[in-house]
């Protein structure tokens, strides 16, 4: 269809369907510039815009109370699991603790005396 055509097929209408049309063709540049705008962002687009600490992976203080809670919850667990379901001495709590902390360097456990 030609631009020529299109003016004819205006002209002919009624005055109020000419504004309806006109607010159509605004909504039609509305949406084409809009899809135009909106590119995806790329791969490493925001390099440099953001730093991590060196200590990011290391517990923070805030928590360390929660953690210490954490750690005796899964000590009463173990001992639940191995059933030993009397209450935990504090010695066998601190091996524990230090065990889950890092297994590879728990003390020696205690032995009961």
């Amino acid at each position: 269809m030609t631009t020529a055509q299109l003016y004819t097929k205006l002209d002919s209408l009624p005055d109020n369907l000419k504004s309806e049309v006109n607010d159509f063709i605004d909504f039609l540049l509305i949406k084409s510039n809009k899809s135009k705008k909106t590119n995806k962002a790329k791969f490493g687009s925001a390099k440099g815009f953001f730093e991590m600490s060196d200590d990011f992976d290391e517990p923070l203080e805030d928590f360390k109370e929660y953690m210490e809670w954490i750690s005796f919850l899964i000590c009463l667990v173990y001992m639940v699991s191995m059933d030993k379901v009397y209450p935990i001495s504090k010695m066998e709590y601190t091996y524990l603790t230090s065990y889950l902390k890092n297994p590879t360097n728990a003390p020696a456990k205690a032995k009961k005396q």
